[in-house]
């Protein structure tokens, strides 16, 4: 469904489509589409999007969070962590 180019995910769109879920889909924010809609300059801007057609989605760096330490452990996403038994 996606693919890498230089800084982007391309999503081929499907029916349903909108600017802000695809939002949510990649950024876990719904309100974030402005970036999508930035990068999709040669699409028009309408509510829903035509299936078929090629979505940029630019890859965005989030930055650390603060106080993740505070977090327990339980809670935290560490999957690089390795438990020897």
């Amino acid at each position: 469904m996606s693919q890498v180019a230089k800084g982007y995910l391309q999503h081929i769109a499907s029916d349903g489509d909108r600017w802000d879920s695809l939002s949510y889909q990649y950024y876990g924010d719904a309100t974030a589409y402005e970036q999508i809609i930035t990068a999709n300059r040669h699409l028009p801007i309408t509510a829903m999007l035509t299936a078929g057609q090629i979505v940029f989605i630019p890859i965005i760096n989030k930055p650390k969070a603060k106080g993740a330490d505070t977090i327990p452990p339980w809670l935290r996403d560490d999957s690089s962590e390795v438990i020897d038994d």
